[in-house]
């Protein structure tokens, strides 16, 4: 079973990028509703996340879902762990300047730079049709920025996420209507770069 994460910061601490108001609607009833969802789907078989060793080795592997329950633990599970991940992805502060050495060439060698993977997050954002999370991945070639429908998740490709970043209307209609966009500029400017770094490191 799981339970609803806390997020890294408070609920204002991200305006004006994300109003309270926005933040405390999009953690408290999207987020929430995923949770509860997935425990829901989950209780006939309370142990399986466990037994596997968490939510994200599960939806790595969705040949240990069952059958009767297999649709909603990928949908759902795949929106806990999306929202979970989102928010390990952004921050108040600025945590660009603590890049590592180990980071910073990868970067460089699959995008050309920083500025380019920034580039590259908003376009894929805005090309992306509907809902779903832009994702930036670790790949058996290198690090690759994608986009997946609704809670796909990179894992079932076998990919290992960095960062993601919301798509879905609920995430930016309160404060920014219909302008992804703008949205999308802003939160890339807010990246989590430390969180990011650590996931790298992790996964070497």
């Amino acid at each position: 079973m799981v339970t609803l994460k806390r997020l890294p910061f408070d609920y204002e601490d991200m305006e004006p990028i994300i109003s309270k108001e926005a933040m405390r609607e999009h953690h408290l009833k999207h987020h929430r509703g995923y949770v509860d969802k997935l425990n829901k789907a989950l209780a006939p078989y309370p142990t399986l996340i466990s037994r596997v060793g968490g939510l994200g080795a599960l939806l790595a592997s969705p040949k240990y879902i069952p059958l009767d329950v297999k649709k909603d633990v990928v949908n759902f599970g795949g929106g806990v762990y999306a929202h979970e991940l989102f928010w390990d992805s952004i921050s108040p502060f600025s945590t660009e300047p603590y890049f590592s050495s180990v980071l910073l060439s990868q970067i460089k060698k699959d995008f050309g730079g920083l500025y380019e993977l920034k580039k590259a997050l908003l376009e894929t954002g805005l090309a992306h049709f509907g809902s779903g999370w832009v994702w930036l991945v670790v790949t058996p070639t290198g690090l690759r920025v994608q986009s997946l429908d609704n809670q796909l998740t990179p894992l079932m490709r076998g990919h290992f996420p960095l960062l993601c970043l919301d798509l879905w209307e609920h995430a930016y209609y309160l404060d920014y209507k219909s302008d992804r966009e703008r949205f999308l500029n802003a939160l890339i400017g807010k990246v989590n770069w430390a969180n990011v770094e650590r996931r790298f490191v992790a996964y070497l």
